[in-house]
Formats: C-alpha cells, structure tokens, sequence
C-alpha cells in the first residue's frame, strides 16, 4: 500500500475482502498482533475511513469491522470532512447506518448517504477542540440558564414547570395584542357550533363564519388564563449547544456578513420580547434567534411542559417540508390550536373545554431559505430539503404568505434541538358574544369578572398532565427541592421549625381526587344558591392573618410554589392533620395516614400543640399530614345546622375545623412529613 491513497473502489474491496477472510478465524480483537492492527490502521489512513466507520456500506466487511480499533476511538475532524465528502458523492439513495466515534456510542441510521454527510460534519464541530470549547462554556451551569429562571446557576440537573403569578401576566398579554391581526385563512376551523357547510372546504381567508365580519366569527382578542415556564436543564443545554454549531457553522461559512446585509424582517414578537427582559432572554441576534408560537391542545401542552414528550418534528404534509411550524403572530398559531384532549379529535375536552394552548418558544433560525409560496410537489420541495438537511446551506425555511398574500409569514425548522419551549400558555378566545366559547370548568368568574383558573390535577405534581377520569394514577412521590423549601417556610410559620425535616412524600392519587374536585364543585352550586360567594366567615383567617397570608403568598412564589390553584372564594385551604403511629409504633404510610384523616375529617390550623398527643417513633420522629380541605359554609360551635364544616377556638391561636361532609370528600391529604427532634435537643 506505501503511502498513497488507494484508488478504485474494486481494488479496496478486493483488498479488504482478503484481509477480512486471512482474519475470519482469528476469534476476538484481543487475538490480533500488534502488527495485525497495524494493517487495519494503515487501510484507514490511507482513506478508507468511510468504510470501517459504516460496516454496512459493502457486504461481506462486518468481520473486519468487529475488528478494526477504529470503531471505538476518537475521529479526528479531517477525517469527519474527508468521510463527509465521499458520502455526499454517492449517487445512489441508500439507507445508512454509521456512528462517529468518540461522538456517538451507538450507532445512528439515515436515509440517505447525504443525510449521513451531513451529520458527519456537525460531529466534526463537536470533535474540533476549539469549538468544542467554545460549546462547553456556551453549556456552562453557572451561566447559561435565563437569569430570571428560579433554576439560574444550578449545576445539577433539573426538570421543573414553574407556574407564574398572576402579575407576571402583563408580558405575555402584551406579546398576544402586539402580535394579533385580524386576519383568517383557510387553516381557521369553523367555530360555529355545529359547523357550517364550508367547514371542510378549505376556501381561501376561512369559511364565512371564522371571518371577522362573520358570526361568531374571528376571536378579537385573547385572554391569558394561566402561565408555566419550563426549566429543563437537558433540553436547554441541547438547544445552546445547537444554536453555537449553527452560529460555527455560518461563520466557518462566511453567511454571517450575507445574514446580517439582507437580514430577515424582525418577528412581530420582538419588539415585546426586547421590552420585558425579565421574561424573554435576550436573544442572538447572529443566528436569527426569535421568540415564535406553536398553538396545541391543553393536554399535549402540559405532557411537554410534564417533559413526557419531545417535540413532534414529523408534519410531512406541511407546505414547507417535513419539520416544525411556527408563527410571529398569535392569530397565525391560533388557527391550529384546540379546546380538545388530542390532535385529530372532534369533541371538546371534558375539563378544559373553552381553553386553549400556546407555546411561546426560543427558536434559532440561523440561515433562511426565504419563499413567498409553498413549495410545488415536483421537485421544488425535495430540492430545498436537500439544500437544508444534506448540503447545510440553510438551516430553516421562511414561508413568507404576507408579501404576496396579504396573510402571515411562517417559519419551519427541521431540527428539534433549535427550538426551546420555554412557555405553556393557556388561554381563552375572546369574540364579539361576550358568552360565546367561554370555558365551563377550568375557568371561572370571580366576583370582579375576571377569569379564575384551575388546573384539573395541581401544576406541581408528576401527573398534572394526566386526566384522572381516564388516566388513572397512584403514586407516592418525594417533593422536588423548591417544595420542600416551601414546607420548611410552613413550619417556620407554625412554630415547629426547631424539628428536623427527615422525609417529605406527597400522595397523587386519582381517585382521592375526583372526589375532593366533586365536593368542591357540590359546595359551590350550593353557596351560589344562597347567595354566599365567598362565605361570610373566612377559612383563611383562621389559617393566618391577611398581612402575613401576603407575605406567605411571596415566599412561596420565591419556592416556585403557587396558592393560585385554591379556590378561596368557597374556602378552600390548607390544614394539618396529625399522624397516629401504627401498632409498631412506626410512621404509617402515606396511603394510610390519608385514609386515617379521611376517616377523622378533623383537621387543625396548626398542629405544634399536639404532636406530642399522638407520639414519636423510637427515632424521636413525628408524622405530620398537609392536607387540601375545602370548608364552604364555616360554623362556629354548632350555629348553622347546615353548614359545610364547623369550627372549634383551641385557644393559643389554634382552631379545630371539623369537615362535615360524609366520606372524607372534603379533604385530600396530600404530603406526608416525618419530623425528628434533633440530636441536641
């Protein structure tokens, strides 16, 4: 061989093919020689890297690819740019399956040779020492995440859905107006009820109804009803480390200059996005990076915010190609959004229907193929993917329908890593008939005409995604750090913040809270019928006065633990329920500690005068219950025969509220806590 480049692709086979028969009884790699291997080396360098680094691509060759020590080291970048260049040169459409080493420890499948080039040169980045410096601190903890993320500088890893105060609203009703246009197109389903007849017609700017001279016609504003930020350390770290090979790759490319001379028109987001800085991070102006709308369906929101799922980049339908749409304007994203529990069903979902999901979500751009129609399918659309996925010359589509059609532009990409969902917003539409498309259980009116918002399952829990109806759940959980903060500051709160917090397990139990969510909802249609919204006496001032409810209501907002899902006006609050100890004198579980103050239906404002009544285990441990109560009606000894619960003055700023209901329903204990006394006490 000497040193020159092997030339022929039939001399390599043939080559390779003797060496992989004279090795084919040679048993393991650990039985080759040093020299042995140093044929195999050889055979690479001199250009044949492509071979040994996808043993599929000739038949005959998978022995010598167990073999060959390149499978398991480090490529260097001019190899990856080499083995890239004679990838793309294939001709033939073939499916690939190769791996990059020191990239990837399993192997990757393509369907094509191209779309296996193209991936080989994004490892090349990652293996060049430069950039891939550049990646790691562009991926540092201590900096890279938002500052305004309660999550900011956390060097472990985390998954959180932080749910935002109600005065943290304004930014995302701004970003809704600032954004709207009152135009429709053929995408706006019919929103009459049942639909008309040109429902299914897809006629350009709508049917007659979904116009905005129509009936009810196009939504002329938007109402924000609830707000989460996903923190998600992983996700995050992928979408930075994207965005820095796009911004490598243009600059390497020398489209930075061309990018920022004939820059894209900036997003109809921006403007808002670049006021509330405290919301939206800034943004990288060098790699097109815009805050963007994706309109869903509340569960599949809430599965993306619970980090169930990824996104779906698979709409091969779409005008644009096979990726991931997007719009600058909420009227756009609307269009595709809907008040059902999934994508392709008719009916409305039993809890949220009337409410619908926007993501609001980071998204780098980079370089864009910029149109003003959709792509033809003979061959325009295949081409331009080719120029994104296999040739890199762009890294995302513009499909501007504005200029030519008076409509909206879109943007797609085709990389999940360039797009961060950074916000869930749930939202209601807002027509001319004040009454028409309301909500009817997630939200509801407050005495000022407001919307109040519920989640069905709390924000916080593993299972908030879930509809407990049809997707039962039963599970014992620990508290994520901020909600064990959060107790800690309870405790405080009640006097016992001398006892060490040896365990904190919440219950999420399905059952336990259709019931607790029927009584709440039976003790409203009765109140409602007397006139008593909100009842005259208040559970929460017997919990703790206004002056430090405000406060608690703050620190807890600091934990990312939100008050916001009780109902207040029905008296729905949190109360304690001390914890007998088993016949072993042992903590019981969570599961029986709950059915125990269901059982009771006592409960206490504050449970540091009792604990002592109800025992410590031999480690000097206590249980304590933080339960869910709704209380309705409050009576004081025994004054109103017909009350929802009754309550009791202990004296020392301490009351006994007895639920009165049968069966436990107006309860949900929901955290179980184990308290030791510490060692020096």
């Amino acid at each position: 061989i000497g040193s020159s480049r092997i030339s022929g692709i039939k001399s390599a086979v043939h080559l390779l093919d003797s060496m992989n028969k004279s090795f084919a009884a040679v048993g393991p790699a650990a039985s080759l020689t040093d020299d042995d291997l140093g044929i195999f080396e050889l055979a690479a360098r001199v250009g044949l890297q492509w071979m040994w680094a996808d043993a599929a691509i000739l038949p005959g060759l998978e022995g010598l690819a167990q073999h060959n020590p390149f499978r398991w080291t480090t490529l260097e970048p001019k190899f990856c740019h080499e083995w890239a260049a004679d990838l793309r040169s294939e001709k033939e459409r073939r499916p690939v399956t190769t791996r990059v080493p020191g990239v990837d420890e399993t192997s990757r499948r393509f369907e094509s040779a191209q779309a296996a080039a193209r991936w080989v040169e994004d490892c090349a980045a990652l293996l060049d020492p430069v950039m891939t410096n550049e990646m790691l601190a562009a991926q540092d903890p201590t900096c890279c995440f938002p500052e305004y993320w309660l999550h900011s500088g956390n060097p472990n890893q985390f998954k959180d859905a932080i749910l935002l105060p109600v005065d943290q609203f304004k930014p995302f009703e701004e970003l809704f107006q600032q954004t709207y246009r009152p135009i429709s197109t053929r995408d706006r389903p019919c929103p009459a009820k049942p639909p008309c007849e040109e429902a299914n017609k897809r006629v350009p700017g709508g049917c007659k109804c979904a116009r905005p001279d129509g009936n009810p016609g196009l939504p002329k504003a938007y109402q924000v009803c609830q707000v989460l930020r996903i923190e998600d350390s992983d996700l995050w770290k992928d979408y930075v480390a994207r965005r820095c090979q796009v911004s490598q790759m243009r600059h390497g490319r020398g489209d930075v200059a061309s990018m920022t001379e004939a820059p894209c028109e900036p997003a109809f987001t921006s403007e808002t996005t670049h006021f509330f800085q405290q919301t939206f991070a800034p943004l990288d102006d060098s790699t097109s990076e815009m805050y963007l709308f994706h309109g869903t369906n509340v569960r599949s929101a809430l599965r993306i915010a619970s980090g169930k799922v990824r996104l779906d980049l698979s709409k091969t339908e779409g005008g644009l190609g096979p990726g991931f749409y997007l719009a600058e304007s909420i009227t756009k994203s609307d269009e595709y959004a809907s008040d059902t529990e999934g994508p392709g069903q008719e009916e409305p979902d039993e809890y949220y229907a009337g409410v619908f999901a926007m993501l609001v979500m980071r998204v780098t751009m980079g370089k864009m193929y910029q149109s003003d129609h959709f792509f033809s399918p003979d061959g325009e659309k295949a081409r331009v993917m080719s120029s994104i996925l296999e040739e890199r010359e762009y890294d995302s589509v513009l499909g501007d329908r504005r200029s030519k059609a008076n409509t909206f532009r879109e943007f797609c990409v085709y990389d999940e890593s360039q797009v961060y969902t950074e916000y869930v917003v749930l939202y209601e539409r807002k027509y001319r008939d004040p009454l028409y498309g309301c909500p009817t259980s997630a939200v509801l009116r407050g005495l000022g005409g407001g919307p109040v918002f519920n989640f069905q399952v709390p924000p916080y829990w593993k299972n908030f995604n879930k509809n407990p109806s049809k997707e039962p759940f039963y599970e014992e959980t620990s508290l994520r750090p901020r909600g064990v903060a959060f107790v800690k500051r309870m405790l405080l709160w009640l006097g016992i913040g001398s006892l060490e917090v040896s365990s904190v397990t919440r219950l999420e139990n399905s059952d336990m809270l259709q019931q607790y969510v029927q009584a709440k909802i039976k003790i409203r249609e009765a109140l409602t019928e007397k006139g008593m919204i909100p009842p005259p006496e208040s559970a929460w001032k017997l919990v703790m006065p206004d002056d430090r409810l405000l406060q608690f209501e703050f620190e807890g907002q600091a934990c990312g633990f939100s008050l916001q899902n009780f109902e207040r006006d029905i008296n729905e609050v949190f109360l304690w329920a001390p914890v007998q100890l088993n016949a072993n004198g042992e903590l019981p579980t969570v599961l029986e500690a709950a059915e125990g103050a269901r059982r009771s239906c006592t409960l206490l404002t504050n449970a540091r005068d009792v604990l002592d009544q109800y025992g410590q285990t031999a480690q000097k441990e206590y249980g304590l219950l933080l339960c869910r109560a709704v209380c309705g009606e409050l009576a004081t000894g025994g004054s109103a025969t017909d009350a929802d619960s009754e309550v009791t003055d202990l004296g020392n700023s301490n009351w006994c509220v007895n639920l009165m209901h049968p069966g436990g329903c107006q309860v949900y204990p929901e955290i179980l806590l184990a308290l030791r006394v510490p060692q020096s006490s």
